[in-house]
């Protein structure tokens, strides 16, 4: 029996154990590497979109730039860290997308909702760069009215103006001098002469600089020592507003109002007043009111004028003159008629 052929054939059988099981390490490792590097670039996030959710890998996609501004230049634009909600336009001709440096015209870009969509994305690599406009403004505002106020040497201006961004300025100009920018939308002009008629012109811009057409006004200031001053001298002007409810029977004296179509204040004596009789072109009147620019309305009180308000012969026919006797035909209540025709605009008569 040999014992030493057993022993090497042992010994050889121990080794090759040792060296499959070292083999089987080393595959074993190197699969499992293998597999590790693989889900490494296989694993996928989610990009939410306009439309839904597009699996991608991180390797895919890089939204490297984001631009927003004006968009004259390319100096207009500021880099931003998200896209913009609103506002905002794409600027469909600097937008791109690139693969390795080199612009993929096929890959589409669209934006709404603050949300952007990119479409046929099909090599990995790729980066967009995105830029952004604002969305210009057009619309040019709009005056809807300009009120004044006016004393002997001050102008008050009140504009109502509108516009969809919303109103930013407001320029007032007097006569031929050169246009300032108020504070709002009032303004004041004072050092004016009294008596004197200006010409007043407003217009309004937007923050896009949108302006609006120009409104002009014609305002005289109010005269030196006026007639409006010395009728009121000595006369009790009453705060607020008297109730309309009931008619005036009693004296209830003279009461001031703004008044918005002359402009200024306006008086007005309500009720059975004594002190409103006046003398003008040898005839007697009573004043019903004084408007804002110092016109006056009156209502004829005959030749001969009594402080204490008694009417005489010549009054009293005049006003108790009737405008007609019937009321029930719209030729008595609309334009003078001749007999029972009723004149129309252009002078014609017609039943």
């Amino acid at each position: 029996m040999k014992f030493e052929t057993l022993k090497t054939r042992k010994f050889a059988t121990k080794k090759q154990i040792i060296i499959g099981s070292t083999a089987i390490v080393v595959v074993l490792v190197a699969t499992l590497t293998f597999f590790h590097t693989f889900a490494k670039y296989q694993v996928t996030q989610d990009l939410k979109l306009a439309e839904g959710n597009v699996n991608y890998k991180v390797s895919d996609l890089n939204m490297v730039a984001v631009y927003q501004g004006e968009g004259n230049s390319d100096t207009d634009y500021t880099a931003v860290e998200t896209v913009p909600t609103s506002g905002y336009l794409l600027n469909n001709t600097r937008s791109y997308c690139a693969v390795e440096g080199t612009k993929d015209a096929t890959i589409g870009i669209a934006y709404s909702g603050g949300k952007v969509t990119i479409s046929n994305l099909v090599r990995k690599g790729t980066k967009c760069y995105l830029y952004f406009d604002t969305i210009k403004d057009t619309t040019k505002p709009t005056i809807s009215n300009v009120t004044t106020s006016v004393t002997k040497t001050e102008i008050n201006v009140t504009v109502s103006a509108t516009d969809d961004k919303g109103v930013t300025e407001y320029w007032y100009q007097l006569n031929s001098n050169a246009p300032v920018k108020g504070t709002g939308n009032t303004h004041k002009f004072t050092g004016l002469s009294a008596g004197t008629t200006y010409s007043v012109k407003v217009y309004v811009k937007d923050a896009a600089g949108n302006q609006s057409d120009t409104t002009t006004k014609s305002v005289q200031t109010t005269p030196n020592g006026q007639t409006t001053d010395s009728i009121l001298a000595g006369i009790t002007v009453k705060p607020g507003t008297p109730t309309f409810t009931n008619a005036a029977t009693t004296d209830e004296g003279v009461y001031k109002v703004s008044d918005p179509v002359y402009g200024g204040t306006s008086y007005y004596w309500r009720g059975a007043v004594t002190n409103n009789y006046v003398k003008f072109a040898g005839k007697c009147w009573r004043i019903v009111r004084i408007n804002g620019d110092g016109s006056m309305r009156l209502i004829y009180d005959g030749t001969t004028c009594h402080a204490n308000g008694t009417s005489t012969a010549d009054s009293i026919a005049v006003a108790s003159t009737a405008y007609n006797t019937s009321y029930n035909q719209s030729n008595y209540v609309g334009w003078t008629y001749t007999g029972t025709s009723q004149r129309t605009l252009s002078g014609t008569a017609s039943n």
